[in-house]
């Protein structure tokens, strides 16, 4: 189970960071926002997928699951 975690969290982190060096690369705002949107709502479900496998379905697990839900609607 930790390496499902690790490798679902390592998924999430290197996400992100490509979307910050895309985010440097590309020069118009609304182009900008447009390479945010994958790691606002991947990343974020990535990281709750994290949570659920790590704590299953206690509190934190399905807090994570609305988190995620919400930032992706």
């Amino acid at each position: 189970m930790i390496i499902a975690v690790w490798i679902l969290l390592s998924a999430a982190l290197s996400l992100f960071v490509l979307m910050a060096v895309a985010l440097l690369a590309v020069p118009d705002l609304y182009t900008r926002l447009h390479f945010l949107t994958p790691a606002a709502t991947i990343g974020a479900a990535l990281v709750a997928a994290a949570i659920v496998v790590e704590e299953s379905a206690s509190q934190a697990g399905i807090k994570a699951i609305l988190v995620a839900v919400i930032l992706i609607v």
